[in-house]
């Protein structure tokens, strides 16, 4: 066997090791209980209207090293009469995925936003906004990124 030959099967092996390695969950992710906040909890808010909605949003420890649930806690307010929705959106790449109603408050009030999901998969988005209404998302507020998490 010549040395050219041991040379290409350490590196092959290397990489191989190299490639399993990265493949397993790491020792923090595996030390992080589910349900343990990984980002910072931030605050967010959207409206629309008479209508505010407000609280904070997170990522958590999920099953497998690459879950990563959205949280979002809030409120959804009105001041004034009829209806107003809170709705949740994810894209993912260049794909759009139906809009989902977190919350409605019909007349002045307030009624809890709450949300836990996990992205539909890697290079995903979520954004939250706020509609008039309770059935549609045709008259509505500035999207809030849910899923934008700053530096440092």
């Amino acid at each position: 066997m010549s040395l050219r030959m041991l040379a290409s099967g350490a590196a092959a092996l290397a990489v191989a090791a190299a490639t399993v390695a990265l493949a397993q969950p790491s020792a923090q992710a595996a030390t992080v209980p589910l349900g343990t906040p990984i980002t910072k909890v931030l605050d967010w808010r959207a409206g629309h209207g008479d209508a505010t909605a407000a609280g904070t949003r997170w990522l958590e420890q999920g099953t497998t090293p690459y879950e990563r649930p959205l949280v979002v806690k809030g409120e959804l307010r009105t001041t004034g009469p009829g209806c107003s929705s809170g709705w949740i959106q994810w894209q993912r790449d260049f794909v759009t995925y139906p809009a989902q109603k977190q919350a409605t408050q019909c007349g002045p009030g307030a009624t809890p936003v709450a949300y836990h999901k996990s992205s539909p998969g890697t290079l995903s988005g979520a954004t939250l906004f706020v509609c008039k209404g309770e059935q549609d998302t045709q008259d509505c507020g500035d999207r809030v990124l849910m899923t934008n998490w700053g530096l440092g």
